[in-house]
């Protein structure tokens, strides 16, 4: 036997009506929605679109991979599915929290724990500011990273290797690349392949911390400064990301190699203003400090 849908008259029909209305009414946002664009939405379009603004009201506090927004489209309601910017944050923070990347180091420093790190008169300073970092480190809040500045073998790339591990404990992804080596992969790894050279400096770009070592050892050119140097520096300062550097070089000595690139193309003034723009993020990204003491690579093998 055939089931029959059941009659619902005008009168019950209406009642279901004014109840979705008055619910959506009810509603702080959907009440500014609507009133917001109370020159175009009408009694009639809102009842043809109760199906719709439902649905939204239902699904608005949805955290997935995408979220609803309502739209008007001509006289009907609609929903656009948008990405979701804090999901899609999550998962790129997700995907980096797993990476500790050291692969460049020696066996040395790649095996470096903060507990073994010589302490000496001369180091304190730079292992205090380290141990700080550690214990303040928060990937919701902006932190000032910092240029560590002492001659050459004297642990600097060692306790940054320490601190990196124990970042990632705190759930970051952090790299670490010795400058001058990775921009001689990257030139002849990739030559003008754009899509490859992207991915490899987004990669130091987004990644929670970045650590660049031996930064004013490379060969510095006006390409190297342009192309790789500037823009992983630059998208870091304006995302406030945590970045540190060692170097033989102070801040001021760093800024006379940036003035004076090999291969120069531009003119003088350009250099200097590219160079002044250069310091002007790392010293809004770091705090320069002082270490010292005697080469530890004279007493282990690399």
């Amino acid at each position: 036997m055939k089931s029959v849908a059941p009659v619902v008259s005008n009168n019950e029909y209406q009642k279901v009506v004014d109840r979705e209305l008055k619910l959506i009414k009810q509603d702080p946002e959907m009440r500014k929605f609507l009133a917001d664009r109370a020159d175009i939405i009408t009694k009639e379009m809102t009842i043809r679109g109760l199906n719709v603004i439902r649905e939204y009201m239902r699904r608005r506090n949805e955290n997935g991979a995408y979220i609803p927004r309502l739209r008007i489209y001509g006289n009907n309601f609609n929903i656009d599915n948008v990405p979701n910017p804090q999901y899609v944050e999550k998962e790129k923070r997700e995907y980096w929290k797993s990476l500790l990347d050291l692969k460049g180091l020696s066996k040395d420093n790649r095996m470096a724990d903060i507990s073994d790190y010589e302490l000496t008169a001369d180091r304190i300073g730079v292992y205090n500011e380290v141990l700080g970092i550690i214990e303040n480190f928060d990937l919701n809040k902006k932190q000032r990273g910092l240029w560590v500045q002492g001659g050459f073998g004297i642990g600097k790339t060692y306790l940054m290797s320490a601190m990196a591990k124990e970042l990632n404990k705190k759930g970051a992804g952090v790299t670490m690349v010795e400058l001058g080596e990775f921009i001689e992969t990257y030139k002849s790894n990739f030559g003008n392949n754009e899509d490859k050279q992207e991915r490899v400096l987004n990669k130091l770009i987004f990644v929670d911390v970045l650590i660049i070592d031996d930064i004013g050892a490379e060969h510095t050119t006006e390409w190297a400064i342009d192309q790789i140097i500037y823009p992983i520096i630059n998208k870091r300062y304006k995302s406030e990301k945590l970045t540190f550097f060692t170097s033989n070089l102070t801040k001021v000595d760093y800024a006379k190699r940036l003035i004076n690139p090999a291969k120069q193309t531009k003119t003088d003034e350009d250099t200097k203003e590219t160079a002044r723009r250069l310091l002007t993020r790392i010293d809004g990204l770091t705090k320069e400090t002082q270490t010292s003491g005697n080469n530890r690579r004279e007493n282990y093998e690399v």
